[in-house]
């Protein structure tokens, strides 16, 4: 699911750009597969990163009680903070290099594009498998 609401999003950003006519539509899709794909691979890197990271404080944490928390909840943060922040930073990056918009609107395209992407892709599959989780135990059951 995850996968299909990436490429769904890529594709559909793709369009968009297509209609407000700031590229063509092979261009534009070149400019989505790029950068949502280069924002995945660095985004996932930083999270995983993150939270090696949080394991290694929580850890330290059994082994030493008086490790402030407040350090953990900041990390915590981070890993939701941080994914859409560098997306939008290659996004508007990426419409430079692709030569597509500047100003205001690259700004704005970049960052709700990047909330889509990363929230979409991410909140949906994981709320789906929430509600299958906590309402059916199997397919076909329900309680």
């Amino acid at each position: 699911m995850f996968f299909l609401l990436f490429w769904g999003f890529t594709f559909g950003e793709a369009f968009w750009l297509k209609q407000r006519k700031w590229a063509s539509f092979q261009r534009s899709l070149a400019f989505s597969i790029t950068s949502n794909l280069f924002g995945f691979f660095v985004g996932s890197g930083v999270v995983l990163a993150l939270i090696m990271f949080l394991f290694m404080l929580t850890y330290e944490k059994l082994k030493n009680p008086s490790l402030n928390e407040a350090v953990m909840w900041v990390l915590v943060g981070l890993v939701f903070i941080i994914p859409p922040f560098l997306l939008l930073l290659i996004k508007r990056i990426s419409l430079k290099i692709f030569k597509m918009e500047t100003g205001r609107p690259a700004w704005l395209f970049s960052l709700i594009s990047s909330l889509l992407v990363v929230f979409g892709s991410a909140l949906v599959p994981s709320a789906f498998l929430y509600i299958y989780l906590t309402y059916f135990d199997g397919p076909g059951k329900v309680h």
